[in-house]
């Protein structure tokens, strides 16, 4: 019963902050996930203490994760992710490769091995695609040029950083649970049959569906959680990121028919309440005294996390000059393109258990999504409104 009040209180904090934050933080240009992520901050286990994580929060800000991640495959189908374009390719060498080989270089620097220097690649080139996401959705900027070619970017770079990191930690496991080639294999195939068949057996069985407009299109977001549930049993069977197989359903979700309905109704529930509690929950495992600690003054640490900072934006700000942006709309994409959070601290995590990285680089990495979570919507959210009342030169 105490676990049941507890949470139900810590779900009416949320949809409170989610009422009220709009209007208070206005004047402040603050977002609603940086909001959450504050307020989360500070009535955690280390702000007041007031809040503690349970399982039911847990599980709520997993479906917010998986809902916001489906939504973002939705719309990333409709996103111009074509890799060889110009406009694709500029952004992912400036914003990516850059800031990828500045990590690899900075890891051998420090005499770290290979694998070391790869999962560090991994973290530099990653960025965030539920911040990024979310900043788009409260700014208003996901219809407009730049916000476009952002979301873009964020997705490439992100599926690259993750395949990357899952590819060197299984090379380094020392017990897996299947080969690389066939795990690799295994992958392909269903990414393949995803993006394949999935949505001709959408498009059968929603012509299936024969019933008023509104129990029709509630039949198909049950029958597409049901195909979410099923794809996220096999893909984290096989230790694919949920969050990954959550994108990628919703992408291959995006070629089928009639979809918008769907993309709508998700998009209440998923931002309604679930997304809002994911963003609580980050705020409440942000710890800030680890910006006090001693162990992360080292050079190794002050070297990662101004490294990954600095090359991300200078990268992405000077790769979209060479699309003609504006300077404001470059330093718009840079700033956000510096944006970390749960796929970095995994991957890091799981190479220190893995010993092929020094706690410095946990450290390093946990500093960077917790100022980047944190500082970026904010920043984006005051430059945006200022971009607004400008014309971009």
């Amino acid at each position: 019963m105490e676990i049941a009040e507890h949470s139900l209180a810590v779900l009416g904090v949320v949809l409170l902050v989610g009422i009220l934050a709009p209007e208070l933080l206005a004047r402040f240009h603050i977002p609603l996930a940086s909001s959450l992520i504050l307020v989360g901050a500070l009535l955690g286990p280390h702000g007041f203490d007031q809040i503690q994580v349970d399982d039911t929060l847990t599980l709520f800000a997993f479906l917010g994760a998986t809902f916001q991640m489906l939504l973002a495959g939705i719309e990333a189908g409709g996103l111009d992710l074509r890799p060889f374009e110009r406009v694709n390719v500029i952004p992912y060498l400036g914003g990516g490769v850059l800031p990828a080989l500045m990590g690899a270089g900075l890891a051998l620097a420090f005499g770290l091995g290979w694998s070391s220097a790869l999962l560090t690649a991994s973290v530099f080139m990653s960025t965030s695609i539920l911040l990024v996401f979310s900043f788009t959705e409260d700014s208003g900027l996901g219809g407009e040029s730049i916000g476009r070619r952002l979301k873009s970017a964020t997705v490439l770079w992100e599926l690259s950083s993750a395949l990357l990191a899952f590819i060197v930690l299984k090379l380094v496991d020392p017990h897996p649970r299947f080969s690389l080639p066939i795990l690799v294999g295994l992958v392909i195939s269903f990414v393949a049959f995803l993006r394949l068949f999935v949505p001709e057996i959408v498009r059968y069985v929603f012509s299936r569906f024969e019933a008023p407009a509104r129990a029709e299109s509630e039949r198909r977001v049950r029958f597409t959680l049901a195909l979410l549930l099923v794809v996220l049993f096999l893909f984290t069977g096989l230790d694919v990121p949920a969050v990954i197989a959550a994108f990628l359903v919703g992408f291959a979700l995006a070629s089928a028919r009639d979809t918008e309905v769907i993309q709508q109704k998700l998009h209440l529930v998923g931002y309604a309440l679930f997304i809002p509690v994911f963003l609580f929950v980050v705020g409440l495992e942000v710890d800030l005294t680890i910006l006090l600690e001693p162990d992360i003054r080292t050079l190794a640490g002050a070297a990662f996390v101004v490294t990954a900072v600095f090359s991300k934006f200078g990268g992405s700000y000077l790769a979209t000059g060479r699309l003609n942006y504006g300077p404001r709309d470059r330093a718009l994409f840079g700033l956000a393109s510096t944006a970390k959070l749960t796929i970095p601290i995994t991957t890091t995590y799981a190479a220190l258990k893995l010993g092929i990285v020094p706690p410095a680089f946990l450290s390093g990495t946990v500093i960077v999504s917790i100022v980047t979570s944190v500082m970026v919507p904010a920043v984006l959210g005051f430059a945006s409104s200022r971009r607004k009342d400008q014309p971009s030169v």
